[in-house]
């Protein structure tokens, strides 16, 4: 994401279709990434180790009974963090960071509003097809098991949130997620970045906040495995307010924050 400046400055239409067409694809396979659960498995992969725990490690009864918050933590230490690590190394697009760092440039006046809305849109929009895809492609491996592991729980849970508790918990995920996005951005090696992702990433799964490109794949993973929820109202009781709060919490708490404290928004004229 290091180069997200340069990603919305205008170009030329010669060039358009090439340039509209990779940041597509980088949307899509970000997808992939940012999911709970963003990497293949198979038998013969120790990945396929981690797979599992991450999405099943939410059904554990006894973990969940007696220590809730020992579960999220375990959740949060694994799936997550190393999402983000592969979109900020591979340079894909998060809907949530581009609220920060799109807003930002336009704050600091390297990009227009008209990029901005194009970014949100395309990022959102590719994040969703890339997180559908690969909950279709978990749901019929079966690797959760016939049941669908904690996924379905999570979707019946999710989903009954009301709308400001949904916002809230969306606005204060995405404080989180663009804070290590912010703060990785100083690391100059992997390890660096690392340490700056994985504490504030690993918090917000710890407190139950909502996360609307994690909720792209693992809502639509318990619909697939059963779960009582239709579509519409995983986008209208989830999806909705929860990307309003990843807004609010991107754009405001943290583009805004700091372009007025560093930058051009707290500069008199």
């Amino acid at each position: 994401m290091s180069h997200k400046y340069r990603s919305v400055r205008p170009s030329l239409w010669y060039d358009f279709i090439y340039r509209i067409g990779s940041y597509v694809f980088l949307c899509f396979f970000l997808g992939f990434f940012f999911s709970p659960t963003g990497l293949p498995s198979g038998p013969s992969s120790w990945m396929s180790d981690v797979f599992r725990g991450c999405c099943s490690c939410g059904a554990c009864p006894g973990m969940a009974a007696t220590n809730p918050g020992l579960q999220n933590i375990v959740k949060g230490a694994f799936g997550l963090p190393f999402g983000l690590m592969m979109t900020l190394v591979t340079g894909a697009e998060l809907f949530t960071g581009n609220t920060a760092l799109v807003t930002a440039a336009v704050l600091e006046k390297k990009a227009t509003l008209k990029q901005l809305v194009k970014s949100w849109t395309v990022s959102w929009s590719g994040n969703l097809v890339g997180s559908i895809l690969l909950a279709s492609m978990v749901a019929t491996a079966g690797t959760l098991g016939p049941l669908g592991g904690a996924s379905v729980g999570t979707a019946v849970a999710k989903t009954s949130l009301s709308f400001k508790t949904a916002l809230f918990r969306g606005i204060l995920c995405n404080w989180l997620v663009c804070m290590a996005v912010y703060m990785a951005s100083f690391a100059k090696d992997l390890p660096g970045k690392m340490v700056a992702i994985w504490f504030p990433i690993s918090a917000f799964i710890a407190l139950g906040l909502e996360h609307s490109v994690a909720n792209m794949f693992i809502i639509p993973l318990g619909i697939m495995c059963g779960a009582p929820v239709s579509w519409k109202t995983f986008f209208l009781k989830n999806l909705l307010p929860v990307t309003l709060g990843n807004i609010i919490g991107g754009a405001f708490f943290v583009a805004a924050a700091f372009s007025y404290t560093y930058g051009a928004l707290g500069k008199s004229d």
